[in-house]
């Protein structure tokens, strides 16, 4: 400074500087005075050297002049001039001396003025003492430079003075912050009152140039000033009672009447005015603007962002809010929507900010002094309003800007949830007030002039008007369905004319016709004979899906049967079910124990199912000890039957209860809700889709128990100890227990794995941010989705074709998406993700254009979820489709950029928010349906021309050379340059290795290199559209696959049921319900050809092939059993159901998947005992099968697969065995007489299967499929037909040639395997329980044999005669009378016996039923399974059988057989030879039983024997010669041979019996005799008129045998004629004479009466 002091005073020579030369040698002198500790003020310093250049400058000659303004830049920079302690004046303040030196500046040149300007922005940059006088004096000398000056000086005084605004605002913070510290706010802010003069300093200067019409750039100016100083202030200053008192008292007026008021705006309308003219664009409010604004943009702009300014200073000031609702309403509100382009890029700078929207929509932290309440959702139900309001504009810009607010909203969110933007003062408040995040949704009023907002009396007044008004207005109380689901009408954009209603009569041209109406364009393209032919096409197509559901009727849709299940019991049994249940309670508590120990979910899931299986087995030994111990009460311990897989999901359910109830707090205070009913928790056990065998009581009894006591945390769980419990994680597996959180419903293992790769648990600000975001989006839910829904409108300002639902199903498709939508979000109840369904549905219909038939079969059973594809027909009957559209439609090969993210954000997000929502899941599979097409599409067309389009493609983008491209070609020829006719799917990346289609990079990457949007409007090229395709499949393939592996029980349960379903729809829709043309011209889905037998390239992208997989990778994944009993549940069905698909490929792809799910499990899981799990793998099979539902074909794959699990997993089949029966008892062989190689080999699989079965040594096993297996063999002794006819062939075919004899012959083989296993598991201690036979009803009372011979008594036409006969009692001989045994006092608790009782019995009843050829073999192995019943299990059961069973069915033979026409022509070898061993078997039994000298005498013994007599005797009265004397002969044999043996009263019966023989032989000669009187010789009759007929088919030979018996009966020996011989007689009627031995002269007498009586009773030639 000295060096230019002296400089000034050696220039200042002439004697007009004298003044100047002499204020500088003083200021010179002065400093050189300044010598150690004495030193001025620095003040003074500055004063002197000031004041010399001032002169200088003031001399405005440039030399001076540039010492002048050095001098000023060397003042700022040198120490000397600067203080730590400044005095009280604040004029001797640097800033204001120098503003005294530079007093000129007005005067001065241009450059000048910006040189002392920059001096002034240098003072600015360093930290000196400022105030607000001081601050008002530079504004206002730089305001005055910047009204005179030219641009350059506007601009340095425009810095000059934003950057001095910007130092007064460091330094009061600085300051405030010294004063104030943490603990007094108040004082911290006091010294913010210097900046209230400043800003009225500049409002003043505002209404100034508002006032005086001065130009823009000084309000301009202003405007930035004010802005700067606002911008700068800190958010504390909202403490400042003084600073919040001038913002509402005149701040913001200012900003109001600069924005627009009655006395600056002339073009002020009414709303209700404005309203009423059609078709016009206003704001809400009391007044509005019908005109642009008077500002310009710039002042626009700026004001806006004072605007954004003041919501970050005052936002969280309740009392303020309403004064920030009024500027905003003038930014937003007053100017006409197509004047909001400025104020909506402020406002999308606002949003863009995680901490404006705290500030904007956040709860009020300083409460009003006055107490009214303010909605801290009022700015943003505000400018949500507006944004909606210009989402509807005619302007595509203001359009454009209001999609581009909410999407900065949309990431501010997302960014805030991370917990950015969000101060502790925040956290605590929203924290505090909303400790659940269910708390926090908005449930104030949705719209900002809206009824809800007044007081409710004025409310409910309004509501009861409009009720009479509506009433007066229709007297039939019919409202229109457009008010009604308007909210009476209160902003509704839907009126019932737009939703389909017709109010008014129109004639039937115009009203149901499908020609085009006067509102509707020309259709084009169209022929009347086409559209003829395609109706009747569709017609055809339409009978033939009826007559497929008709057949699918049958089909059961699950996978057990609901009678099978045991659910309710008898009142005199509920306390034993409850007295079982605590007990199991009791058990449960040792268990849990144990499990709280383990460490693995598998581990837990294994002790699991042990437990069960264990429990099982101690209750039915338990039930063994009881019926050993206690007779009486047998059946009261069979009652409790239960099985592992019930014990097995009760415990899962009882313990998940427990867990619920323990989060909530129950058990510390009971109060609390219960997270499920006793009903809901008894279903929730039964409707697992698994067969469940407990009883309503039992489950409902352990719903009490667990709501009683805490059986975790009597066991050791502590809830808060942090401890990683693997038993809580298994619980936590099989619903989430309803968390809302971001991967919430993921396993558990999964959520800890993303926990260890995130950040640890989430802090408080992200807790408070997600609240927030919460309540921001539940408030803006409706407005966000009808504004993000533009694309997809009619509106005029469409955004081009990015969004192409509207352009390809027109306005009225549109409009149906919005309502679906919004009505989606009305039944929205649970939170923002049961929200999501909506929000999938646009992006669905936006990006799946050529899916949407697909799409409505699939997604038409959710209504309510917001699905787009639910059109009528009329609807789109009616709709014109762009010029552009249809070009961009009929080029399949095409897909836009928008598509493509769309399905991207579908894909990568759908997992995550459709394992919270299941309404989205039909959403997702129609957008991988559309995947699948895009890449049938691109990959399997039979187009040369893509070959070529794609090579060119390669070729220009890579630039290789002539021959690399030429030999592309040649590669694509291969691909797709295919002779035949039919598609070929090539995968184009496999078949060619040319690098440029790699598909590495997300979808985002691909589509900002493909520079799309730019070159071609969006729509990718071949090359990058294919590589698009292939990334978007891949993440199809993710999405499934992490299904799979990482949903938890709940989540995958709701994914496989809307999978399910879709595929269902997919392969069994009426697709062509209204005609050919409606369905897309062809009426066909679009992966079935017209030709017969479609191809596997396109089966392979049904979803039927993604069910498999997604249960296949289930299955494989480790999952607990539990989620693998429920996924089959709901798998299975369909699969099944796939399985009947008339085409072949697809019913072999379900068989297939049914046998690699089976395959798996049977590898992967091993059944314990008492589980029936694999019941239910088995069961599709069985279902198929045995309701007929599938061909032949399928039907040999399903014995296959059978065959080779039986192979395979013999072991692991266990209670698979009972379907699997079921399944082989309907398999049909053929019986052709030429060998048959296939037949053979299926023949050879079939007896391995049941050989495999017998060799079993898991007694258990047994027990369950016992059963099953032995009716299943029955099934097959009877032969493929039940009766064969008796004209049919009697030749035995060859054994080699005829499977059915050769498979019934190996049945009754394994029949007796089945009698010895059964024998050998009686004598077993602890037998298992056969409970299969307990579903098999017995007859309650024992068959018996019926000692009533049918039409056998005597009719006297002489009442004298009737008097003289005297007939001897039979009652000897009744059967009724005899007490006899039931079986269930014979039998043990595990039931052994019944099952042998229901062997012998269906082979029994299979003798007399199969055809001939097999009747031999079947008596051969029933009388030796009865011969074996002596041994074991001993002579009672024996008995009983042959009582029973055996008797019982030779006499229901006989009686069958003699009501047949000539039937024993075919059966009577076959009985005789039953008759025979009949009778060996009971002399058999009596001497074995009797044979010994102190034998007791049995009833049961005197029972059969009486029996046994009772049907020969019925045998000799039959008309049949043969019969007879096999009665005769049976008759004669029992009584000599066992006669040694019987007992007194066995001979009584034996000679009733005999005598009864006599009498019934005989019985032909009384009938005849009885119209006669005694010596009579009337040849008709004397009582009576006899008639003689002769009958025709009799032939010559049997009417000879006929007369030979006549003769012998009624004539002496010497009168008879000695021609017919008895041999030929006897040959004659087909059998040869019994032995000699057996004519005795008695029964020789009674056969020769049955033959005469049956000669005379049936009408034969007779002497």
């Amino acid at each position: 400074m000295e060096d230019l002091l002296l400089l000034i005073v050696k220039e200042a020579s002439s004697t007009k500087l004298s003044a100047l030369k002499k204020s500088a040698q003083e200021a010179y002198d002065f400093l050189e005075a300044q010598q150690g500790l004495l030193r001025d003020p620095a003040h003074e310093l500055r004063a002197k050297c000031l004041h010399t250049l001032q002169l200088a400058v003031e001399t405005k000659r440039s030399k001076f002049v540039a010492y002048g303004l050095q001098g000023l830049h060397k003042l700022l920079r040198d120490d000397r001039f600067q203080s730590n302690f400044e005095p009280e004046d604040d004029s001797l303040w640097l800033p204001s001396q120098l503003l005294h030196a530079m007093s000129s500046i007005l005067t001065q040149s241009d450059d000048t003025q910006v040189d002392m300007l920059k001096v002034l922005l240098n003072v600015a940059c360093n930290y000196w003492p400022m105030n607000g006088r001081i601050i008002i004096q530079i504004l206002t000398l730089c305001s005055e430079a910047h009204e005179t000056g030219n641009q350059a000086v506007r601009t340095a005084a425009e810095a000059a003075t934003w950057k001095q605004d910007e130092e007064e605002e460091s330094q009061e913070l600085d300051r405030s912050l010294k004063r104030g510290g943490d603990g007094d706010v108040g004082s911290g802010v006091s010294c913010f009152n210097e900046v209230i003069p400043i800003l009225q300093f500049i409002c003043s200067k505002m209404d100034e140039a508002q006032a005086g019409g001065r130009c823009g750039s000084s309000m301009v100016f202003l405007l930035e000033c004010l802005h700067t100083l606002v911008s700068c202030l800190p958010q504390q200053i909202h403490n400042n009672k003084h600073f919040t008192t001038f913002l509402w008292q005149k701040f913001c007026p200012a900003l109001i009447a600069f924005l627009g008021s009655p006395r600056v705006d002339k073009n002020i309308v009414s709303r209700d005015k404005i309203a009423s003219t059609e078709g016009a664009e206003v704001g809400r409010g009391s007044g509005c603007l019908a005109t642009a604004p008077s500002f310009n943009s710039s002042e626009a702009k700026t004001v806006y962002s004072i605007g954004t300014q003041l919501v970050r200073l005052v936002g969280c000031v309740g009392s303020l809010r309403p004064v920030l609702e009024s500027v905003f309403h003038r930014m937003l509100l007053y100017p006409p929507p197509q004047h909001r382009l400025e104020a909506l890029k402020s406002l999308r700078e606002l949003l863009r900010s995680p901490s404006r929207i705290v500030d904007f929509a956040g709860p009020i932290l300083v409460e009003d002094d006055k107490g009214s309440q303010q909605s801290d959702m009022a700015l943003m139900r505000l400018v949500m309003d507006s944004i909606e309001e210009c989402s509807r504009s005619s302007d595509s810009a203001v359009c454009n800007a209001s999609v581009s607010c909410i999407v900065a909203m949309l990431g501010s969110l997302e960014e805030l949830c991370t917990g950015k933007g969000i101060t502790h003062t925040y956290m605590d408040r929203i924290n505090a007030m909303y400790t659940e995040l269910e708390q926090c949704d908005y449930k104030g009023p949705l719209t900002y002039q809206s009824m809800l907002r007044l007081p409710k009396p004025y409310r409910d007044r309004i509501e009861h008007e409009r009720k009479l008004l509506v009433s007066r207005s229709d007297p039939n109380g019919i409202v229109d369905s457009g008010k009604k689901s308007g909210g009476g009408g209160d902003d509704s954009d839907s009126s019932g004319i737009e939703q389909g209603d017709d109010p008014v009569p129109r004639p039937p041209s115009q009203s149901g016709s499908t020609t085009s109406g006067d509102t509707e364009g020309p259709e084009e393209g169209f022929n009347n004979d086409h559209v003829e032919m395609d109706e009747l096409v569709a017609e055809v197509e339409r009978e033939r899906e009826q007559q497929e559901l008709l057949r699918l009727e049958k089909l059961p849709r699950t996978l057990h049967q609901d009678h099978l299940t045991i659910h309710q019991i008898g009142e005199e049994y509920i306390d034993v079910e409850r007295h079982n249940a605590r007990h199991f309670v009791q058990s449960l508590h040792g268990l849990v124990s144990r499990l709280l120990s383990l460490r693995s979910s598998i581990e837990v899931d294994g002790a699991l199912q042990d437990f069960s299986s264990k429990y099982c087995h101690g209750l039915f030994a338990g039930q063994h000890l009881a019926h050993d111990d206690v007779g009486s009460t047998h059946n009261l311990a069979l009652i409790t039957i239960m099985n592992a897989d019930g014990i097995y999901l009760a415990t899962y359910s009882a313990l998940l209860l427990n867990l619920k109830l323990i989060k909530q707090g129950y058990y510390v205070q009971d109060n609390k809700p219960i997270p499920m009913t006793e009903g809901e928790f008894v279903e929730g056990v039964h409707g697992s889709g698994v067969l469940v065998y407990l009883t309503d009581t039992w489950l409902s009894e352990l719903y009490q128990q667990v709501l009683a006591s805490s059986i975790l945390e009597k066991c050791g769980y502590q809830p808060n100890s942090g401890n990683n419990y693997a038993l809580v994680n298994l619980l936590t597996d099989l619903d989430g227990l309803n968390s809302n959180q971001q991967g919430g419903q993921l396993l558990s293992d999964c959520q800890r794995l993303e926990r260890a790769a995130a950040p640890s648990e989430p802090s408080a600000e992200v807790e408070a941010s997600i609240k927030l975001s919460r309540r921001v989006l539940s408030c803006c839910w409706d407005s966000m989705l009808r504004v993000l829904s533009v694309p997809l409108s009619d509106h005029p300002a469409q955004l081009g074709v990015t969004s192409s639902l509207a352009l390809l199903l027109g306005s009225e498709g549109a409009r149906e998406e919005h309502r679906r939508a919004r009505d989606s979000v009305i039944a929205s109840l649970e939170g923002l993700q049961s929200r999501c369904g909506s929000i999938f549905s646009l992006l669905a219909a936006a990006s799946c254009p050529s899916a949407v038939d697909a799409g409505r079969s699939t997604t038409g059973g959710n209504a309510n979820a917001g699905n787009g594809g639910g059109m009528s027909a009329g609807v789109r009957r009616r709709l014109r489709r762009p010029r552009d559209v249809l070009k961009l439609l009929q080029r399949p090969e095409k897909l836009h950029t928008s598509h493509a993210l769309s399905m991207d954000v579908l894909l990568g997000r759908g997992l995550e928010l459709g394992s919270h929502s299941a309404d989205c899941w039909p959403h997702v599979f129609r957008c991988c349906s559309y995947i699948s097409q895009l890449e049938h599409g691109f990959f399997a067309q039979n187009k040369p021309a893509l070959a070529s389009k794609l090579s060119s493609s390669w070729h220009s983008n890579s630039g290789q050379n002539t021959s690399s491209s030429q030999s592309t070609t040649d590669r694509l020829n291969l691909s797709f340059n295919i002779p035949d006719d039919d598609e070929t799917c090539i995968d184009v990346f496999l078949s060619t290795p040319a690098p440029t289609v790699a598909t590495t990079g997300s979808i985002t990457e691909l589509i900002h290199e493909s520079n799309a949007d730019i070159a071609s409007n969006g729509v990718l090229s071949y090359q990058y559209a294919a590589r698009v395709v292939c990334a978007l499949s891949q993440l199809v393939d993710r999405l499934f696959e992490d299904a799979a592996l990482k949903l938890n029980l709940r989540a995958l349960s709701s994914f496989l049921t809307a999978l399910c379903e879709a595929s269902q729809a997919q392969l069994f829709a009426q697709h062509a319900t209204s005609g050919g043309r409606d369905a897309g011209g062809a009426g066909k889905l679009w992966w079935r050809k017209a030709d017969p037998g479609p191809p596997a390239a396109a089966h392979s992208q049904l979803l039927l092939n993604r069910v498999g997989e997604v249960m296949l990778k289930c299955v494989r994944s480790g999952r607990p059993l539990i989620h693998i009993m429920r996924v089959w549940s709901i798998v299975g069905p369909h699969l099944m159901e796939a399985a009947c698909h008339k085409e072949r490929s697809i019913s072999k792809k379900a068989v297939a998947c049914i046998h690699d799910t089976v395959n798996a499990l049977l590898n992967e899981q091993t059944e314990l005992p008492h589980f029936h799990f694999n019941e239910a793998l088995f069961k599709p099979f069985e279902n198929l099968l045995c309701l007929e539902l599938c061909d032949v074909d399928v039907q040999d794959q399903i014995v296959s697969c059978i065959c080779e699990f039986v192979e395979a997993n013999r072991t692991e089949i266990r209670s698979g065995w009972r379907p699997l029966f079921g399944s082989l008892r309907v398999i049909k062989l053929s019986s052709s007489q030429q060998p048959d190689e296939n037949g053979q080999s299926q023949l050879r699989s079939l007896l391995d299967v049941f050989e495999v079965f017998l060799d079993t040594d898991n007694p258990l096993v047994f027990s369950n499929a016992a059963v099953d297996c032995i009716l299943c063999l029955l099934k097959h002794v009877r032969g493929p037909s039940e009766l064969e006819e008796s004209s049919g062939s009697t030749s035995c075919l060859d054994l080699d040639t005829n499977p059915s004899l050769e498979l019934c012959l190996a049945a009754l083989k394994f029949l007796q395997k089945c009698a010895v296993i059964l024998a050998s598991m009686y004598n077993m201690p602890a037998c298992p329980i056969f409970h299969a036979v307990q579903r098999i009803q017995l007859n309650t009372a024992p068959q018996v044999v019926d000692p009533v011979i049918p039409n056998i008594e005597v009719t006297y036409f002489d009442p004298d005669m009737a008097s003289s006969n005297h007939c001897m009692s039979y009652k000897i001989l009744s059967t009724t009378s005899c007490e006899v045994a039931t079986l269930d006092s014979l039998d043990k608790p595990s039931g052994v016996l019944r099952v042998w009782f229901v062997l012998l019995e269906g082979l029994a009843s299979a003798t007399t039923t199969c055809p001939r050829r097999f009747q031999p073999h079947a008596l051969d192995t029933l009388f030796q399974l009865l011969r074996e019943l002596l041994h074991t299990p001993g002579p009672a059961f024996g008995l009983y059988c042959v009582n029973h069973l055996l008797l019982p069915m030779v006499q229901n033979w006989l009686r069958k057989t003699g009501r047949i026409y000539r039937g024993w022509d075919n059966f009577a070898p076959n009985f005789k030879q039953c008759c025979g061993l009949a009778t060996d078997l009971v002399v058999e039994y009596i001497t074995h039983l009797q044979g010994g000298p102190n034998a007791p005498e049995l009833p049961a013994a005197t029972l059969m024997l009486k029996q046994l007599l009772l049907v020969m005797v019925e045998c000799v009265v039959q008309p049949t010669e043969s019969i007879a004397r096999l009665g005769c002969a049976c008759i004669r044999h029992a009584v000599l041979t066992a006669g040694p043996y019987l007992t007194e009263e066995q001979w009584r019966v034996a000679a009733a019996a005999l005598h009864r023989a006599s009498s019934v032989a005989l019985h032909s000669l009384q009938q005849l005799s009885a119209a006669f009187r005694p010596g009579s010789h009337s040849f008709y009759g004397d009582v009576g008129q006899v008639k003689v007929a002769a009958r025709r088919d009799c032939t010559a030979r049997e009417s000879a045998r006929l007369q030979h018996l006549a003769q012998q009966v009624f004539l002496l020996e010497g009168q008879r004629d000695p021609s017919p011989r008895p041999e030929a007689a006897a040959s004659a009627v087909g059998g040869s004479p019994p032995p000699p031995s057996s004519y005795a002269s008695g029964p020789a007498v009674a056969s020769g009466g049955g033959g005469v009586g049956g000669g005379a009773g049936g009408g034969c030639p007779a002497e």
